[in-house]
């Protein structure tokens, strides 16, 4: 049940662009997000 919430959590990350955001904000070069499951 929790591997279940949390993934849900970080595909919600992924799909609002938190994690696009914070790659950049945090200027780390050649990393990507990962594609939606």
């Amino acid at each position: 049940m929790a591997a279940k919430m949390l993934r849900e959590f970080v595909e919600d990350m992924k799909r609002n662009g938190f994690v696009a955001q914070a790659l950049e904000r945090h200027r780390i070069a050649g990393a990507s997000v990962a594609p939606l499951e």
